[in-house]
C-alpha cells in the first residue's frame, strides 16, 4: 500500500484515494505546480542529475550532480535567486 511504501522509505508521500481514483495524479499535479515557478535551469539540471545519477554507482552519481550544479553557478537565474532571497521577495527567473 501507499502507507507501507512511505513507512519503508520508498516514497515521500502517500495520499488517500478519492472517489474518482486519481488522488495520486492530482497530488502530482500540485507538486508540478509548485515546481514550475522555480528556476528552469536549476530544475533542468536537477532532473538531469537524478536521471543520470540513478543509473550509476554512488561516486559517479555524485560527480554527475557536481557537474550539473557547476552549470547552474554562472547563470543569471542563480544570481536572481540569491538577490530575491536577500531582498525577501519572490524570484523572477528567465531561464538565463
Amino acid at each position: 500500500s501507499g502507507d507501507e511504501a512511505k513507512r519503508l522509505g520508498l516514497v515521500n508521500q502517500a495520499v488517500e484515494q478519492n472517489k474518482s481514483g486519481d488522488a495520486a495524479y492530482l497530488r502530482a499535479l500540485d507538486l508540478a505546480r509548485e515546481t514550475i515557478p522555480q528556476g528552469p535551469i536549476a530544475i533542468r539540471m536537477a532532473k538531469l542529475a537524478i536521471n543520470q545519477g540513478t543509473e550509476v554507482d554512488l561516486n559517479t552519481g555524485l560527480a554527475v550532480e557536481e557537474a550539473c550544479y557547476a552549470l547552474v553557478i554562472p547563470t543569471k537565474d542563480r544570481l536572481e535567486g540569491l538577490l530575491a532571497f536577500k531582498e525577501k521577495r519572490p524570484p523572477h527567473y528567465k531561464g538565463e
